[in-house]
């Protein structure tokens, strides 16, 4: 309930501008990956975030709200498949226009108006729909070849397609307040916060997924400093329109990070032919930076991420100086560690949950060695000099150091500026070579995006803790107008449930000289043996929270 649709061109005040009324008791489900209380737990635990709170009301001028769930991890923010539960549906289908809504009850590519509020393209992944809020020119490329005859399909394309349009059955509410039962598809909501944050899940999980931030980065962002400022002002306090002044937005053919084409070289013709690509494993939730409409904070004019939104209602409405400040101790701890791991990834990596980075180095750019070696714990390659491989050898992985990210975007510049002569592309094609992407240049800007998106969780979460004890505080305040009396001040449990590198960050941040909270308790472990099973027992305190004071 803490969302909105951002369109161009359309009034502001999100869809219908009345989207977040109504009351009652509701979850502040702004994470699609989260799970609300009571579902069937298929979620991506290590990611989620819970937090105790009250319910009040979110559009009451506080600078923050409070209800029994909130969401920190923003990097699947609009993509309901990730989030599983039903009980979610309706609320993201609010966010529709009804145009919108018919346009995509009508089957895929079947025509129809154009216009932005129509979607008349939609795609079909997984079950869900991805409307054409934010069209790619890579689309429009692939509707040209396909109209001129130009494209061709893999075997069982079509067969694929028809498995893969599932409808899902869902109550609309008319303008008559009546429900009717609709076939309607599962929705994915472009937001700048998917766009970044999907490339974690494909730097750790799908490596192979064919996917390019580099382009972007070397022509729309264009400089290490940039990117930094672009990301502060997106996600860190700042308004969208203000970073993506940044950009070099008429770049507008290196704003997307896959395309449906593929390019293939018939070596029984001896010519290139166009291909739709293969995506029954795709990962990617949007392809395209969605500058043209997009999720963001519900009531931000100008329009705000939902993080960013945090940090700027701490800091505008907040009447706590101690939480402003807690807010902005986060944010510049936040940059600081950013800053740590962007000097040297490998070895400012988590001791105990890291890896992931000189992993992906190791694939892209040392592709013998990571083939040969024992892969299957990437914390443990962190600090190894000599890691024995399946052939016998030895490989010294030791002398192998991730670049820093000024020097990878600096290479990543390089390497799309560089202009080839006459002679070697001639001899490029001659080999039968089509035009491919600088591996290195590639892993590393999915390095540095994953560095800053991962770290926002963290600050995020801050963020959140502060909003909730901000609003607990105005409450108490409010209390004691009303009773003319001064009440005793009520002691707050948060309870964080995430990824334990997120957890430990927290741990690290509150327990500093300057907010010197005290570890009482440890639950779990931190390394796990392979077949172990993975079952925590609670303790005490957190069946009676009185013992925690």
């Amino acid at each position: 309930r803490l969302l909105e649709v951002e369109r161009a061109g359309a009034r502001r005040g999100g869809v219908g501008g009345d989207c977040g009324s109504g009351s009652g008791e509701r979850n502040d489900n702004n994470n699609a990956r989260s799970n609300s209380s009571g579902n069937d737990g298929n979620g991506d635990s290590d990611d989620n975030t819970g937090s105790s709170g009250k319910e009040t009301n979110t559009n009451s001028g506080r600078c923050g709200s409070s209800s029994f769930l909130h969401c920190v991890d923003c990097r699947d923010l609009g993509c309901e498949h990730a989030c599983v539960d039903d009980a979610l549906h309706e609320e993201w289908m609010s966010l529709l226009q009804p145009k919108e809504k018919e346009a995509l009850q009508r089957k895929s590519g079947a025509g129809g108006p154009t216009d932005g509020a129509s979607a008349a393209h939609t795609h079909h992944k997984d079950g869900r729909c991805l409307p054409d809020w934010n069209a790619s020119p890579e689309e429009d490329e692939l509707d040209r070849l396909r109209s001129n005859g130009m494209l061709l399909l893999q075997n069982d394309k079509m067969e694929d397609e028809k498995d893969d349009d599932q409808n899902v059955e869902m109550e609309i509410e008319d303008d008559d307040g009546n429900n009717s039962t609709s076939s309607m598809e599962l929705i994915t909501f472009p937001s700048m916060e998917s766009f970044f944050g999907q490339c974690t899940d494909i730097l750790y999980y799908t490596p192979n997924f064919k996917v390019a931030y580099a382009p972007f980065l070397a022509k729309c962002v264009q400089s290490f400093d940039t990117w930094n400022a672009f990301f502060v002002k997106l996600f860190l306090g700042g308004r969208v329109d203000a970073a993506l002044s940044m950009l070099n937005l008429s770049m507008s053919q290196y704003m997307h990070v896959r395309s449906p084409i593929m390019k293939c070289w018939n070596a029984t013709h001896g010519e290139y032919e166009w291909h739709e690509r293969e995506n029954e494993e795709e990962d990617l939730t949007l392809s395209l930076l969605p500058v043209k409409c997009f999720l963001k904070a519900r009531g931000s004019i100008p329009p705000r991420t939902w993080s960013s939104n945090i940090f700027a209602s701490l800091a505008e409405k907040c009447h706590s100086r101690e939480l402003r400040e807690l807010a902005d101790d986060a944010r510049k701890w936040a940059l600081e560690d950013i800053a740590k791991h962007c000097d040297n990834p490998k070895m400012s990596d988590d001791e105990i949950g890291g890896g992931e980075w000189f992993l992906a180095y190791l694939r892209q750019c040392h592709r013998d060695i990571y083939d040969d070696i024992d892969r299957t714990d990437p914390t443990i390659l962190l600090r190894k000099n000599y890691v024995p491989g399946d052939s016998g050898r030895k490989h010294k992985i030791g002398d192998i150091a991730v670049p820093s990210c000024q020097e990878g975007f600096r290479f990543i510049q390089s390497s799309f500026n560089e202009k080839k002569s006459s002679e070697e592309e001639e001899d490029q094609l001659r080999q039968q070579q089509p035009p491919t992407m600088n591996k290195e240049a590639e892993v590393m800007a999915k390095i540095l995006i994953d560095i800053y998106m991962s770290k926002l969780v963290d600050a995020s979460t801050i963020g959140k803790i502060a909003q909730i004890l901000s609003t607990e505080l105005e409450e108490e305040e409010e209390q004691t107008q009303r009773t003319t009396t001064t009440t005793a001040r009520k002691n707050v449990v948060i309870v964080c449930y995430m990824g334990s590198v997120h957890t430990r960050a927290l741990a690290e941040f509150f327990t500093s000289p300057k907010y010197n909270f005290t570890k009482k308790i440890f639950c779990g472990k931190q390394d796990w043996d392979e077949e172990e099973g993975r079952v925590m027992h609670l303790p005490p305190e957190l069946w009676n929270l009185r013992m925690l004071f």
